[in-house]
Order: C-alpha cells, then structure tokens, then sequence
C-alpha cells in the first residue's frame, strides 16, 4: 500500500486528517474483436464473396460460435478494373468472449484461404464495475488509514469532509505475449505449424483518491 499522509491540528474549529487512499487489480482481457476480409479473387477460376462467406459461417458455427450473434457486416464495396468486370469485397467484425473461442475461431479460419484475419482489439467486459469496486476500496483504505493516524494520538475520526478523484477513465490496452497474429491471403496452411494459442499480459487498474476526515478528540 502505497499512501501519503497527513494530519492538521490547527487551533482553528478546522482539525481534519487527510490520507491518499489506493487501490489495485490485475485484470486480463475477456472480449476481442476479429477483423475478417473477404476478397474475390481476381483469376479466372475466381473464389466468389458468397462462397468465401460461406465457409467462414460454417467453419465458425463447427467450432460453437453463433455467427447470428457474434459475425456482422461491417463494410462491402465492389472495385472496377480494367477489363470491364468487378472485384466484391466484404469486411465483417468478429466478436469474441474468451480465449477459448478466439483460438477456435483461428484454427477454423486458417485453412479458408481468406484475404485477410487479424486480431484488432482485446478488452475487459468488466472494465466499469471493476473501475467502481476499486473506488470503494480505495475509499475503504483511506478510511482506514486515516482512523490508524488518529488512533496513534488518542483520538478518532468523524464524517469524511472531501474526497477528490484522481484516476482517469481511459480505457486499458491489452498486449499479447506473442507476436501479432493474422492471417495473410498468401499464406499456406501449414498443419504442422503450432496452434494459435493467445496469452496477454495482465494489467494493473489503479484507483487513487484523496480524502479528508474530521479528527474528534
């Protein structure tokens, strides 16, 4: 426990003791969000959208993940070349809520041969009541140091007069211990290759606060 402390005593009505309440927890990532593009392949056999979509719902859905919910569209174009014909592209965003599900959704997109699967965010579901449950700790904390202080010197502490807040609410960012993962168009699916198996280093949330209790005799 980190805390700055300290006590006044004036022979003014104003006798108070002031304390730097802290509060800490590790927290890992529980919701990622997976990029997935789509590309018709510009040959003449080409791949269409509609059959790559296809694959990816059904390899997703194999795996236990409902697209219905998880999968959304969340852009779509079609580029004119030269020749007179189209290129369709889709992109979709794919939602996770554990580890688990995101290294099965990997392994299923792997072998697809899509253009492009990258991890582009990992956050913390709980980030908002975790944020909450530190500021009454840290409240908790203050309170309690500050009853330790006046304690020592033969008194007691009464209503808490102030408390200021000095953590911010910007959101974490969650890093991988192993390199970026995606799935490039080029690529060849390798079955000896290692699984895709994601671990991210745990951060600390911090909460600090100032708070200033009446000192009673």
């Amino acid at each position: 426990m980190a805390t700055v402390l300290s006590v006044s005593a004036q022979e003014s009505d104003e006798r108070y003791v002031q304390v730097t309440g802290y509060a800490q927890r590790e927290v890992v990532p529980d919701k990622f969000t997976v990029a997935i593009e789509l590309k018709e392949s510009d040959t003449r056999g080409r791949r269409g959208v509609e059959e790559q979509e296809r694959a990816m719902v059904a390899a997703l859905e194999k795996v236990g993940i409902d697209t219905r919910t998880a999968l959304a569209l969340s852009y779509s174009s079609s580029d004119y070349y030269r020749r007179g014909g189209s290129l369709l592209s889709r992109s979709y965003e794919l939602t996770l809520l554990s580890t688990e599900a995101l290294t099965a959704a990997f392994d299923a997109l792997s072998p697809l041969g899509l253009h492009s699967v990258e991890l582009v965010r990992a956050e913390s579901s709980r980030l908002e009541e975790i944020r909450s449950e530190l500021r009454r700790e840290a409240i908790i904390n203050a309170q309690r140091q500050a009853s330790e202080l006046a304690t020592a010197i033969g008194q007691s502490i009464g209503p808490c007069l102030t408390i200021i807040d000095y953590t911010s609410g910007s959101a974490p960012i969650f890093r991988m211990n192993m390199a970026y993962k995606s799935i490039e168009e080029s690529a060849v699916a390798d079955a000896a290759a290692e699984p895709f198996a994601p671990e991210f280093r745990a951060i600390k949330l911090e909460h600090s606060l100032s708070a200033k209790f009446a000192l009673q005799p």
